[in-house]
């Protein structure tokens, strides 16, 4: 009887540990987030229906326009009328293929206000 209560202790504080190292884990990963968020790049986040939920302080500076101005809205009120509709279909099949267009340099920055 004193052994199965032993092992079920330890057991315990083996799946607290695990548990411990997995939250360790998530907020290192959210710090690498927050910090790559604020980088020089334009960042914006987008929900599944492709409204933006949150840009960054250089996506602010690049396009002129406030948080405040564009979450809740489709990017699309970024477009500068230089690219034709080819241009954002293969822009929109990539990013709901891949999750994001990566690095690319579309040379469509909008105007600033």
């Amino acid at each position: 009887m004193l052994a199965l209560v032993l092992t079920e202790g330890l057991s315990q504080k083996s799946k607290l540990e695990q548990a411990l190292a997995e939250q360790r884990l998530a907020e290192a990963e959210f710090r690498i987030a927050a910090i790559a968020f604020e980088s020089q790049e334009g960042i914006f986040i987008t929900d599944h229906n492709n409204n933006i939920l949150r840009v960054n302080h250089a996506f602010t500076k690049i396009t002129g326009y406030d948080p405040e101005e564009v979450i809740g809205k489709n990017p699309r009120i970024l477009k500068s009328g230089k690219q034709d509709a080819v241009f954002y279909k293969a822009m929109w099949d990539t990013i709901n293929t891949k999750g994001s267009l990566g690095r690319a340099k579309s040379g469509n920055r909008p105007q600033m206000r």
